[in-house]
């Protein structure tokens, strides 16, 4: 399979491209679920729009939440950032993303580069549904880099300090953690989509490199805890993961137990694994949560068309705000950056219930 391939005037740094030269090795080494064709045409496009999509990420200083600017204002150039793409019709892609990323946090290592970026090019492999597709893994992994950016802010001189390999394993989680979904739910089966994504990405990763045992069933955690159903069960994955996350880290410690599964019995040894499972959940739900209840608005148009509802109303969005959300965000990072948004869209959704909860078709401006 051929390599992508960027002229030299168009890319400034030359690493750039070197973390490409094997990519496509991984791909021709697998045997996975993805046909040779469709790698390849996915492959063709990354390339077109590599360079486009860098130079429109470089023009963003809310990305990694930037020193010179307030959690508000980057809130607000966020906000404004997704409107704009989405009217341009096509959000920054994973590769450049994840390769803005790498670059930032110092990210050299091949070891953690090369899955870094066999996720993103099989997180750009189409979609056709109307929520769980592409664009959902770009919003989710901008978010997860705004979170990352954030938390290692907070914790800087701690030993809670994200490190470089827990950086790269979470960009690979957020451009895979919905791969090959087949727009239904878990049908009564805990975490089935989500076990259905990391067995479509792991031959591909195991490919790349990405092969040490531990490694792969960290991954495979994090994404089995980003399964929020069923909302009204206080045992789901989601909310197993959080209890972990709160016994680990509350500030006031509790000795009393909570259930685990035997999928997510793991955490309660690893409160490393907590924190990295809560930020990609929260990563999975910020843009529909915690930026612009438009967004909020728009996020749960496409998510209810997706599952054959013929509208949306405030009442999906105050549901999944009250049972998926329980109305915050957990972690530190999560708080800063989306609770104050969050209290003022619970606001305008409750009001908007409250006035006849009259149904909406998108709230992008």
């Amino acid at each position: 399979m051929s390599m992508l391939c960027f002229s030299d005037d168009e890319v400034t740094k030359n690493h750039r491209l070197s973390l490409f030269s094997d990519v496509p090795g991984a791909f021709d080494n697998a045997s996975g679920g993805f046909s040779s064709s469709e790698v390849r045409e996915t492959l063709v496009k990354v390339s077109a729009a590599f360079v486009d999509d860098l130079k429109r990420l470089e023009q963003e200083s809310f990305l990694f939440s930037d020193d010179s600017l307030s959690v508000r204002e980057g809130s607000v150039q966020n906000v404004e950032a997704l409107y704009r793409w989405q009217s341009e019709g096509a959000i920054p892609g994973l590769v450049a993303m994840c390769l803005l990323a790498c670059e930032r946090w110092a990210l050299t290592d091949f070891a953690l580069t090369r899955p870094v970026m066999v996720a993103a090019i099989l997180g750009e492999i189409p979609s056709k549904l109307l929520y769980h597709n592409n664009d959902h893994l770009r919003k989710v992994l901008l978010q997860t880099i705004r979170l990352i950016s954030a938390h290692n802010r907070i914790y800087a001189g701690t030993d809670r300090l994200l490190t470089k390999k827990q950086m790269a394993h979470l960009l690979i989680a957020a451009c895979i953690h919905d791969l090959g979904h087949d727009g239904a739910g878990s049908a009564g089966s805990p975490g089935r989509l989500e076990r259905q994504s990391f067995a479509l990405a792991r031959p591909y990763l195991l490919a790349a490199g990405f092969s040490e045992k531990t490694d792969l069933e960290a991954l495979e955690i994090m994404l089995l805890a980003t399964d929020v159903s069923p909302l009204d069960n206080p045992n789901s994955l989601m909310r197993q993961m959080k209890a972990a996350y709160t016994h680990h880290f509350a500030s006031e410690k509790s000795d009393a137990d909570f259930y685990l599964s035997s999928d997510l019995s793991i955490l309660r040894g690893r409160p490393d694994l907590c924190q990295m499972a809560l930020l990609l959940h929260e990563a999975d739900i910020a843009t529909s949560a915690g930026l612009d209840y438009g967004l909020s608005q728009h996020e749960t148009d496409l998510y209810c068309r997706e599952i054959g509802e013929n509208y949306a109303t405030p009442s999906f969005i105050l549901a999944f705000f009250e049972k998926t959300c329980e109305k915050q965000f957990l972690s530190e990072a999560g708080q800063l950056l989306y609770a104050d948004n969050m209290t003022r869209i619970h606001e305008c959704v409750r009001q908007d219930v409250m006035a006849g909860n009259k149904p909406f078709t998108s709230g992008l401006r």
